[in-house]
Parts: structure tokens; C-alpha cells; sequence
């Protein structure tokens, strides 16, 4: 969590110092967002084993907060963490958890100039980062926990749904495409596909 603020704080300190200087900026310029995200084959599920062994898991569907910059009417930069899939087996020897961050560094190029009174803004982004997968296996002797990382690459295209000057709602669909773990994280090694996500987001 201290590396995701420290990320966010470190945008937004270069966003300000590199683009203080163009003229004619967009009011509101700055927003933090919350994004809730779908992949293909997303599921959520609870099964309960015969020997009362527990599991729960959210594979595909996720969410993440998002801090937006818009330094001129038609491009903007972008930073998101989250949490995209989630699972944790309980048995009577062993406790097993795992989980997908991702960290995602994106440009986001607008159809229609904020400047246009058009309150619909769509636009083509992109994004490039890393799928952070954490495992931790727990047993009445042992306590083993492992870290790896995947590229990740996203391309998509949505629209802001401005409200206001201080509220716009978002949607937009793209693909990911990612390299594999070494090992499964969940019940998957590579986690390419389509996604879909809608949020909202507050301007300032």
C-alpha cells in the first residue's frame, strides 16, 4: 500500500512540475476515480468439500483506484492499482490465499476536446504495467509465501460521462495482454483476455 501512495504522490508531483507551463489548461484537471473491472470467464464462487474444506475465490472480477491528469484538451495520463482476482482454501491442515494486483501506467487520448460542452468524451487509451501475484500456503508446520510479476499490456477505448464540473461517470472495454507466471496465481497462468470496467470519478 506505501508503494501504490508513494506512485500516486510521485505522478502527481511530475505532472504538475512538467506541464505548469502550457497554456490554456482544462478546469478540473485532476481526478481520482473507482473503477470496477470484469475479465472474461470472470466467476465468483464459494465450495464447501465433503470433509468440510472451505474455498472462495473472485477470478476475473476487480476493481481499482485510478488517478487521472488531463494536461491539455485532448491527452491525459494516468496511474491504477487495484485488486483483480482473489482466492482462499481453508482445510483442516492447510491454509492457502493468493492474489492479482495490478499497477498500470496508461495515456489517454480524448475524441472530443473537454473544452467542447459535449458532455459524452469518448476516447482510445492504452496502458502498460505489471500483474503483481502473491501466494501464501499455511499448514499446521510450515508457512510459505511467494511474490512474481507479469507484464501487462492493455488497449481499449470508452467514454466519460461528464455530470458536472466536479462528477463524470466512465466506461470503457479493451484487451490485456500479459505474460505468463511461472506458476499458477488462482487458477490461472496468464491472465490475457477482454475487459470491461465502468467507474466514476471526482474532479478537481
Amino acid at each position: 500500500m506505501k508503494t501504490i501512495i508513494l506512485l500516486c504522490t510521485l505522478v502527481f508531483v511530475i505532472s504538475n512540475q512538467v506541464f505548469s507551463d502550457i497554456p490554456d489548461k482544462p478546469r478540473n484537471r485532476h481526478s481520482i476515480g473507482i473503477k470496477f473491472s470484469f475479465l472474461k470467464n470472470a466467476k465468483s464462487e464459494v465450495e464447501v468439500g465433503i470433509c468440510g474444506d472451505v474455498k472462495a475465490s473472485n477470478e476475473g472480477l476487480g476493481g481499482k483506484i485510478a488517478y487521472n491528469y488531463l494536461f491539455d484538451d485532448e491527452f491525459a495520463i494516468n496511474v491504477s492499482a487495484g485488486l483483480l482476482s482473489s482466492s482462499v482454501t481453508v482445510s483442516a491442515t492447510e491454509t492457502s490465499t493468493s492474489s492479482i494486483i495490478p499497477i498500470m501506467f496508461g495515456i489517454k487520448y480524448l475524441l472530443i476536446s473537454y473544452s467542447n460542452e459535449k458532455p459524452v468524451k469518448p476516447y482510445l487509451t492504452g496502458a502498460a504495467g505489471l500483474l503483481i501475484g502473491s501466494k501464501t500456503e499455511t499448514s499446521v508446520t510450515t508457512v510459505s509465501a511467494s511474490t512474481e510479476t507479469a507484464l501487462n499490456l492493455y488497449i481499449g477505448a470508452g467514454a466519460d460521462f461528464v455530470l458536472g464540473s466536479l462528477v463524470k461517470l466512465n466506461a470503457d472495454a479493451g484487451y490485456n495482454i500479459a505474460s505468463d507466471f511461472s506458476e499458477p496465481v488462482g487458477s490461472r497462468k496468464n491472465y490475457s483476455g477482454p475487459e470491461f470496467s465502468f467507474g466514476v470519478g471526482f474532479m478537481f
